[in-house]
Formats: C-alpha cells, sequence, structure tokens
C-alpha cells in the first residue's frame, strides 16, 4: 500500500509551480497588501532610484531660479529674524537681486554694508537712518541696507556691492569699521558670504586678495594652538575643555567652506531652502524663535523697537564698556621721547591694519566706498582721562589716514553727537542716525560725482 501511494505523492510535487521571487529572492506572495506588491514592483523597476533622482534635478532647477530672485517682498533691511542670528543666510545671489529690486537704469546703488551699527539697531522701522539718507540723497540714488549684525568691515554689504560693479552697475559702498581694526578673511565672523560669493564667480579678481584666500586656507587646516596651562593657573578645566570643542568645530566649519560652497555653486540647493524657509516654513530649530521655529520667516515682524534713555546705559554694563573703548587706541599708541603720547607706527597693531586695508577689497572697490569710523557715546568717554582722550584721538587720526592712503575714502561720524543720540555705548539711536545720514549725504554726493555716476 505504501508503494501504491508514493507516486502519487510524487506527482503532486511535481505538479505544484515553483514559488515566485523577486530577483532579491524574496517570496512574492500574490495575498499580500497591495501597498507592499506596489512597492516591490517599483524596487525591482527602479522606478524609485528614478525618481529620486528627477526629484533631486528639479529641486536644482528650482534652486537655480531663486537664485535669479529675490523672495524678500517689502525690503528693509535684513531683520533680526532674517539674518545668521537666528540660522537663517540669505545667499548672497539673492542679496544682489533684492539690492537691484526695482531699481531704475541710471540710478545709484548705495549699498550699506557691514554691522549693526550701519544695520540700525535700536531703531525702529519708520525711524531707521537710511530713511532720511535716501531722503537727502534723491531720487537719483536707491539706498539699500545690506548690512546685519556682527558682520565685518569687507562682509555682507561689501560682497554684494563688488557684485554689483562686476555686473556694470552704479555703485557706492558705505560699510563701518572700529578704531584700527579690520578682520582677516580666516577671523571673519560671518565669512559665508564672501566664500559663497567667490565660488560662485561673483567677485573680481584680485591677485593681493586671492593670496589672502590662500593663506586662508591653508590656515584651516592647521591644528590647533595648544594653550600653556601654567599662563592659565585658574582656568575651569571644563570651561577650556568646551573652548576647544567649539573651536575645533569652527576649525571643521571653516575647512568645509571651499568644497561645500563650491558644490552649492553649482546645486543651488542654499538659495531654495533658503526661499522656502521665507515663504513656506523653515527647516532648523534655533531657540530664539522657540515654538514658532517652523514659521515662514516672512511672518515675523522687524523686531527693533526704541529704548527709553534712561534704559540705555545700565550700571551694571559700565566697566565692560569703559574697557571695551580703551582697548581699540591702548595697542595703537606710545610715549614719545618728550612724554607725550603719538602714533606707535611700529606696532603690530597698525602694520596688521595697513596690510588688511589693501586686500580687503579690490582698488575698483576701494575707491566707490565711504568708510565711516564712529565714535562711542559720549556718556562713556566723558569718563576717559586726557591720556586716554589723546590715544583715542590717535588711534582715529591714524585710521582714517590709513584707509584714505589705501584708497578708500574714510571719515569720522559723532564726534559732536549728544548723549541722547546713542542708543548704547556704540550704536545710534534714531536722532543720531539722522545726523550720520546728514554727514555722510555730502560726502556721497561728491564721490557719485567723482566717479562720474552723476553730474552735479
Amino acid at each position: 500500500m505504501s508503494q501504491s501511494t508514493s507516486p502519487s505523492l510524487a506527482a503532486i510535487e511535481t505538479a505544484a509551480p515553483p514559488a515566485a521571487v523577486d530577483s532579491a529572492g524574496h517570496r512574492a506572495n500574490p495575498t499580500s497588501p497591495a501597498g507592499e506588491r506596489i512597492f516591490q514592483h517599483l524596487i525591482i523597476g527602479n522606478v524609485f532610484l528614478i525618481s529620486v533622482l528627477v526629484g533631486f534635478l528639479v529641486c536644482c532647477i528650482i534652486g537655480w531660479v531663486e537664485s535669479h530672485q529675490t523672495p524678500f517682498k517689502r525690503f528693509l533691511r535684513f531683520h533680526h529674524w532674517i539674518n545668521p542670528q537666528t540660522q537663517f543666510y540669505p545667499t548672497v545671489s539673492q542679496m544682489i537681486e533684492t539690492a537691484k529690486l526695482d531699481a531704475q537704469p541710471d540710478q545709484v546703488l548705495v549699498i550699506i554694508g557691514s554691522d549693526s551699527i550701519l544695520f540700525g539697531s535700536g531703531q525702529p522701522v519708520r525711524q531707521i537712518w537710511t530713511n532720511h539718507l535716501q531722503e537727502l540723497l534723491g531720487p537719483k540714488y536707491k539706498v539699500v541696507v545690506m548690512a546685519y549684525p556682527g558682520a565685518a568691515f569687507a562682509d555682507s554689504g561689501a560682497v554684494v556691492a563688488e557684485a554689483l560693479l562686476k555686473q556694470n552697475e552704479k555703485v557706492l559702498l558705505v560699510s563701518h569699521l572700529f578704531i584700527g581694526h579690520l578682520n582677516p578673511l580666516d577671523k571673519a565672523a560671518h565669512p559665508h558670504v564672501f566664500w559663497e560669493a567667490r565660488a560662485r564667480h561673483l567677485l573680481l579678481d584680485d591677485p593681493d586678495r586671492e593670496a589672502e584666500v590662500q593663506k586662508a586656507i591653508a590656515s584651516f587646516s592647521e591644528p590647533a594652538k595648544k594653550d600653556d596651562a601654567a599662563h592659565k593657573p585658574n582656568a575651569d578645566p571644563e570651561q577650556e575643555a568646551k573652548k576647544a570643542l567649539a573651536a575645533a568645530a569652527e576649525r571643521g566649519r571653516r575647512r568645509e567652506m571651499p568644497l561645500g560652497f563650491g558644490l552649492d555653486a553649482a546645486l543651488r540647493f542654499n538659495d531654495l531652502w533658503t526661499a522656502v524657509g521665507y515663504r513656506n516654513f523653515f527647516t532648523v530649530w534655533e531657540p530664539l524663535s522657540k515654538d514658532k521655529f517652523y514659521w515662514a520667516r516672512k511672518d515675523f515682524p522687524d523686531p527693533e523697537r526704541p529704548t527709553p534713555l534712561e534704559a540705555r546705559n545700565p550700571p551694571r554694563l559700565y566697566d565692560e564698556h569703559m574697557n571695551l573703548i580703551r582697548q581699540w587706541s591702548m595697542a595703537l599708541t606710545r610715549r614719545g621721547a618728550d612724554g607725550r603720547w603719538e602714533e606707535d607706527s611700529a606696532s603690530r597693531s597698525w602694520t596688521d591694519f595697513e596690510h588688511l586695508s589693501r586686500v580687503a577689497m579690490p582698488a575698483e572697490v576701494r575707491k566707490r566706498t565711504l568708510a565711516v569710523v564712529t565714535y562711542e557715546s559720549p556718556f562713556y568717554r566723558r569718563d576717559l582721562t586726557p591720556d586716554e582722550t589723546q590715544q583715542q584721538q590717535l588711534g582715529l587720526q591714524g585710521t582714517v589716514r590709513r584707509m584714505n592712503e589705501a584708497g578708500y575714502d574714510c571719515l569720522t561720524v559723532g564726534a559732536d553727537f549728544s548723549i541722547e543720540d546713542y542708543f548704547d555705548v556704540i550704536h545710534f539711536a534714531p536722532s543720531g542716525g539722522a545726523k550720520m545720514a546728514d554727514t555722510l549725504a555730502p560726502e556721497l554726493k561728491k564721490l557719485a560725482k567723482q566717479l562720474g555716476y552723476v553730474s552735479e
């Protein structure tokens, strides 16, 4: 009986169809959910991979489109919610398009660059100093604020002005610097605008600056210098370790900048996500916006508000601010043989300053730049000793003279301003900003005439 049943079992086993498998060896079950079967079909047919590539290409195309237009409507300045303070980085191409927005062909573009002083910190939207400057200059000029807090003399607006000059626009640049101080490329607080513009070939050729660029790139790969613990006997080891980690992270970030911005120059992903973050939703958490970090940045208003006079110079910050004022001139002066203070022309500070003033910008940009050196609030200056006041004056005079010798048009602002004209130790209140506009407007008109931009 066992012999009679064996052939039947064998026949059944032989007749059973082989289990269907996909190219990866997975059993294809016709009773599995439709979604699973569709997904397997997509994988087998390389449709998924093709879809990813097509999506990537579409994003690149949109990024290129966004780099040739500005997402910022009714633009006034890169306020707190649309600048690097809150992890928002407008691309240099978007900044350039913003500067040209609504400009007439024959207008002179007056680009306001550098830091929070020219940005107008402490000045509400309706009282920002550049509104008054525009009124004084008139319709032949278009004033555009490309400054933001923390940027340096040759950052932000200076890069935009140079790119516009390369596009044959009529350009003037207004940029601020502190006494005897310019940032080298490897120490810039917000280097992204320059490196992005360089990667996109938006800058003028300048061999001297390019030599500095190569030095900066080499410095990014240098190992960190170890501090001698003997010089810091009271240092907190935990704090020192945190500083070392932060410094290492910053070196790594800067080391990656040339490559990162080179890739972005081809793919334009920064332009895409900046536009999305401004118009639609933001994808990076940051602590200042808290639970609203995902809001489109266009929905955040400019937060600058006036500060009552009695709250502008808090006693708890007095010593810190006084030390700040003193340190700017300290390394620039010395006592002469007659006991009087004089410029220390041989100091490393002046030597570095003279070098950086010539490599920070190409000559064609320098001769179109109005460099502004500002006085601090008289609330603090009145407490300087006669020696300290003389040191400050020597520092200011030396800065202006060296900048003029390097090809800039340099002047000081604020010598006769009142305490009420300042928002804090260095920033101008609306009244001080208006006075600054009164000082700069005639100089800008004179510079425009010298360059042949206007006839009168």
